[in-house]
């Protein structure tokens, strides 16, 4: 194809992808709307290229960024974090060798790449028996909740661990036999048993650190983690243009 081509080019890309339907119905938007914004320089680019059409105007897009790390302060949150896990798992955690990993979405189960996390959880609990090191999966994802569950604040009151899980989820959902979350970590094989490899703690609330399970800041927590992970399906079909 030829790059002068533009039209060409942004066919291809929907039929390479299989979202033809959904690229077209946006590309179509973008180029009859009266006005067309992006959030960043960079996807202003973007939408230039997948949509043919270039942004009227580059907007601010409420996202302050992180401040300068302090070493110190996200030690201390790392260090909570585990303590507060080993209190829910029921389970002593090496704090020198444990990671943290964490993602953080809106509660759309498949198109923020929730499955696919939890599927390859459940992959690396299988595989791995005696692992040298544990990871321990923090799911920042606001659900319908009713509040702390009462056996957490009390594990996190105890002194002693427990030496069983108190399940996979921090406060009380609305409808846990309909959550997918929990749904997909019972197919994954996902019951945070003290020696498997990796550990779920399902966190449903909005992380502003007024929480009593988890009483620190989304970007406090985010410091804290070894890894983030965020595999969504549709940033990449440029739908933040829209």
């Amino acid at each position: 194809l030829k790059a002068e081509d533009g039209r060409q080019r942004q066919m291809w890309i929907g039929g390479r992808q299989h979202v033809e339907p959904q690229h077209t119905l946006k590309k179509i938007a973008a180029r009859k709307a009266r006005v067309l914004t992006a959030v960043s320089e960079h996807s202003a680019e973007e939408a230039q290229y997948l949509l043919g059409r270039k942004p009227d105007l580059v907007t601010p897009n409420g996202y302050r960024g992180l401040t300068k790390v302090d070493d110190k302060r996200r030690a201390e949150v790392r260090a909570e974090l585990l303590t507060r896990a080993e209190r829910f798992l029921g389970t002593k955690l090496d704090h020198a060798t444990t990671q943290i990993a964490m993602t953080a979405a809106r509660y759309e189960y498949r198109t923020k790449g929730l499955d696919l996390i939890i599927d390859a959880l459940g992959r690396l609990v299988a595989a791995e028996k005696h692992p040298k090191r544990k990871l321990l999966l923090i799911v920042a994802v606001a659900a319908t909740q009713t509040g702390p569950r009462p056996e957490v604040l009390a594990r996190l009151r105890s002194e002693t661990l427990a030496g069983e899980p108190c399940g996979r989820t921090t406060h009380k959902l609305a409808h846990p036999e309909a959550d997918e979350i929990l749904i997909g970590c019972d197919a994954a094989g996902l019951t945070n048993q003290p020696d498997d490899a990796a550990y779920v703690m399902f966190v449903p609330i909005r992380l502003n650190g007024d929480d009593p399970v988890i009483p620190f800041t989304y970007d406090e927590v985010i410091r804290a983690s070894d890894v983030t992970i965020f595999p969504s399906l549709y940033e990449p079909l440029s739908r933040i243009h829209l």
